[in-house]
């Protein structure tokens, strides 16, 4: 079987939840099947390039609108590719439209990761498009009920709809370093509060500033991105003092870093957030998460009163409560974070999640 992944970016270089799952599953999936993966490039160079067995085609672009690449070869690589089946992340408008116009008699499946909430102008023409696209495709995977259930454009289609969750790595949690780990505890005291993701408007993380008030311990805000000057301005402007900010981490210092806190926060606002792939990063480590209530599939990943504690979304009252709530409760907060390990284990590691996956391409295939 030659499966065909289709997406704007992969990990590495592009860090990314989404990304992340895609370098995974395939690294699962090429033990099953011959694997082709079509990005963008980030620059006008197109070109292809073969990695531990897998065939990567990186397409040029001119630029991107509204998060979405330019890129007017796209269609044309995308035709010279014979897989016997397309696997489209969405969203991504690109890839979308290119497999429509291509595809020809190739069937596809929709890796369902989020519905369009921001750009919402956009999304009114190009909305007949993609309800086009969702309805040809063979199957649609979200990444959880709760999110399809409650998308305007997955409902028409719950019935081609099954679920599989986002997976990660599960052992690479297992042999932390206990010396780094040691390290990190003594440059910012025991305990403290840890927050890892692309710094985005939709993260929350401004929320996390205004509770600092209220937070007796350090709150360690790891990763980058487009808001992180302003996040930082906004923490001056506050005078918080216990905020620091450490920019990005790799896989290894992340891994120490949810060893070493106390609690994981994840306070995003918006339905951009449909899964919330570090709070299963946070879980493998064993440590409890509080994020937050937004009918999306962030409430079937940190279960509420289970594996942490889910607040309403833009309330820092409420996150400071939930925060020094599982501050004063040792016992809660470690029962917590030993429930969540277990889960990851038989629900979202990556092992799991491709098998999962890769069944349903067979039965499609087949």
């Amino acid at each position: 079987m030659h499966i065909c992944h289709v997406y704007k970016d992969v990990y590495p270089p592009v860090v990314g939840g989404i990304e992340k799952f895609i370098s995974l599953s395939i690294q699962e999936q090429k033990q099953w099947a011959k694997i082709t993966v079509i990005v963008c490039s980030q620059n006008i160079r197109s070109y292809k390039e073969t990695k531990d067995g897998i065939d990567f085609i990186y397409v040029g672009e001119w630029g991107r609108l509204l998060s979405s690449p330019v890129s007017p070869l796209f269609p044309f690589f995308i035709k010279d590719i014979k897989p016997d089946l397309f696997i489209v992340h969405t969203p991504n408008p690109l890839g979308e439209l290119s497999v429509l116009i291509a595809k020809g008699r190739i069937p596809y499946v929709v890796r369902y990761h989020s519905d369009v909430v921001r750009q919402k102008i956009a999304m009114k023409f190009y909305a007949p498009f993609f309800y086009n696209f969702l309805n040809k495709a063979k199957l649609i995977i979200p990444t959880s009920n709760i999110y399809a259930n409650n998308s305007p454009y997955l409902r028409p289609f719950l019935d081609k709809c099954r679920m599989v969750p986002l997976g990660i790595d599960f052992q690479r949690f297992l042999k932390p370093d206990t010396e780094k780990i040691n390290a990190i505890k003594m440059q910012y005291g025991t305990p403290f509060v840890f927050f890892c993701g692309v710094h985005r408007y939709y993260k929350g993380i401004h929320i996390l500033l205004k509770c600092s008030p209220y937070i007796k311990v350090p709150i360690v805000i790891a990763g980058d991105g487009p808001e992180r000057k302003h996040l930082e301005q906004m923490a001056k402007s506050i005078s918080a003092q216990n905020i620091y900010f450490v920019g990005k981490l790799t896989d290894e210092e992340l891994v120490q870093y949810l060893h070493a806190c106390s609690i994981f926060v994840f306070p995003s606002i918006a339905r951009s957030e449909a899964f919330g792939l570090s709070i299963i990063e946070a879980h493998a480590a064993g440590k409890p998460v509080i994020a937050t209530k937004l009918g999306t599939g962030v409430e079937w990943a940190n279960l509420d009163g289970i594996t942490g504690i889910n607040v309403p979304p833009n309330n820092e009252q409420a996150l400071a409560q939930a925060i020094e709530f599982l501050l004063d409760n040792d016992e809660i907060r470690d029962t917590m974070g030993k429930t969540a390990k277990e889960r990851v284990l038989s629900e979202f590691d990556i092992k799991v999640t491709a098998q999962k996956e890769f069944d349903l391409y067979r039965s499609i295939i087949d």
